[in-house]
């Protein structure tokens, strides 16, 4: 009986232990059992950081992806006592290229006073260079904080200005036009706001399924100095022919002023048609 409890418990032991060895197998690979495996290297050099006492130093990384955490310390240490501190950590991934953003953190709350550090890499075995603390990229000033909410704002008046348009509401669509636009067309050249309209309304008479897509990953938004914002990108424009959607992309730029509180159009050019 004593032989059966002590094989019993054994089990149970053996059991609890596989159970969570592999609760943190899943958790260091996002849940990707079969992804692949990175190992990357840090170092950095803290011989220029002033610490009152060698016993309360420490030093590790936070990050985005696996094991990595942004409120869990990977710890670092000095093994050859010559002031560069290392980590090497496995990344499991379920793609080829692992994309990681960190920072490194002095203590338990003294991040470094910069930008996240960005790592982007399809290597499997990689051994960064040294860095020291506070060395990275600046941090997003005010103006990259602007240009982030520009771009959202231009992307809401280009998703509302191509709403219209797929659901063929011209008063709508020609809202968002200032009344003195110029359009530059490659291959039909220049039309001005009322040459515009008549040219969407013959369109819209004519087809009854059309539609236009912006391409994925293609806008991208520049500010224009007291004035307001260019957005660049591509577009796919599609429609129904013989009984099939013959669609097209092409290149465009779109000039908008922000007048009193409103976005209008004044200047488009597309090509690449």
């Amino acid at each position: 009986m004593k032989q059966q409890a002590f094989l019993l418990a054994l089990f149970i032991q053996l059991l609890t232990t596989e159970c969570f060895a592999e609760r943190h197998r899943n958790s260091t690979i996002g849940n990707h059992p079969s992804g692949n495996k990175i190992a990357v290297t840090f170092r950095i050099d803290v011989t220029d950081l002033k610490v009152d006492t060698k016993e309360a130093f420490s030093i590790g990384i936070r990050g985005n992806v696996l094991p990595l955490t942004w409120n869990d310390t990977y710890p670092m240490t000095d093994k050859n006592k010559d002031n560069i501190y290392e980590a090497t950590i496995l990344f499991y991934l379920p793609v080829t290229e692992l994309k990681l953003e960190y920072k490194y953190l002095l203590g338990t709350d003294a991040w470094e006073n910069t930008g996240n550090r960005v790592l982007n890499s399809t290597e499997t075995k990689l051994v960064l260079p040294v860095v020291h603390f506070n060395d990275g990229p600046p941090a997003l000033t005010d103006e990259h904080v602007d240009l982030k909410a520009l771009y959202d704002e231009i992307a809401l008046m280009d998703s509302l200005l191509f709403a219209a348009y797929n659901s063929q509401d011209v008063e709508k669509m020609m809202s968002y036009f200032d009344p003195d636009l110029e359009f530059y067309h490659d291959k039909g050249g220049l039309t001005n706001y009322a040459q515009n309209e008549a040219a969407i309304r013959e369109i819209f008479s004519r087809q009854q399924n059309i539609r236009r897509e912006l391409v994925k990953g293609s806008l991208k938004v520049y500010p224009v100095k007291d004035y307001g914002a260019m957005e660049i990108g591509a577009h796919q424009f599609c429609h129904e022919e013989n009984g099939k959607m013959d669609c097209g992309t092409f290149q465009f730029l779109m000039i908008w002023q922000k007048k009193d509180g409103e976005w209008k159009i004044t200047r488009v050019a597309s090509y690449d048609h």
